[in-house]
């Protein structure tokens, strides 16, 4: 990918709407393109990221192993963004991110992405309210696949119960 392209990229996105030309541009400049397979892992539950990436082409599911059971709980599609905490802390992945169809991912380095909003505070105010609403989003869209499996977790339940006797 050339530097425009990751330039349109990035601006498609969505973060990044709105943001000066200039720091987008610098940002696209410093941004590492990784070619993804489908199949491949890109990381694994547990791994320390200091980058952030976008989702450029092809898809994305993110799996989290629960009581030794891979279990996909989301898919990315392009224009994703994905590891967002890496702009505050480097803390470990929540699931493993792997292909499902062959694409690219774009890469930004979360300490030098955070120092190039803290140079503009209304824009990186801005960035990060998106940070926020976007994990938000993503938190709310888990806690309805949790509520939906509990429910059908606890139906099965009340159909192996068994009856209780009544007296007659």
């Amino acid at each position: 990918m050339d530097i425009e392209e990751r330039v349109a990229a990035i601006v498609r996105s969505g973060l990044f709407q709105g943001v000066p030309d200039t720091l987008v541009r610098r940002l696209a400049e410093r941004a590492e393109v990784q070619e993804i397979t489908a199949g491949g892992v890109l990381f694994e539950q547990g791994d320390v990221l200091d980058k952030m990436g976008l989702l450029v082409e092809g898809k994305l599911a993110v799996s989290a192993v629960i009581n030794g059971l891979e279990v996909v709980v989301n898919i990315h599609d392009p224009g994703a963004w994905f590891r967002l905490f890496a702009l505050t802390a480097h803390r470990p992945t929540e699931g493993r991110f792997r292909g499902v169809f062959p694409g690219k991912v774009l890469w930004l380095d979360g300490d030098e992405t955070r120092r190039l909003l803290e140079q503009e505070p209304e824009v990186g105010l801005l960035v990060m309210t998106r940070v926020a609403t976007l994990i938000g989003d993503r938190y709310r869209i888990l806690m309805q696949a949790i509520r939906r499996s509990l429910r059908e977790e606890w139906k099965g339940l009340e159909d192996q119960a068994i009856p209780q006797q009544t007296k007659g």
